[in-house]
């Protein structure tokens, strides 16, 4: 209830407060399609999304679609869930 009613930089942080006050909070900074459109600094981006085990986990549960822009015009890639059995 709180991340509803605070800007950007608030919520981000309010991510440094706990555990799970990071998990609420970044569930709301993800959004489902990811974008691309400065192929070096987006990518980076989604690159460091995944270093972290917990955040890219949650990215992977959130995120359903990449959105590559060009000067043609729009790629999208939908992402694929696996599943791994243990």
């Amino acid at each position: 209830m709180i991340y509803n009613h605070v800007d950007l930089e608030t919520l981000k942080a309010l991510r440094l407060v706990s555990t799970s006050w990071a998990v609420v909070g970044l569930e709301l900074l993800l959004l489902p399609s990811f974008v691309v459109k400065s192929y070096s600094l987006d990518v980076r981006r989604l690159s460091d999304i995944g270093v972290c085990p917990n955040v890219s986990r949650q990215a992977a549960r959130v995120i359903k679609t990449i959105k590559f822009y060009n000067s043609v015009g729009e790629f999208s890639v939908r992402l694929n869930r696996l599943h791994r059995s243990t």
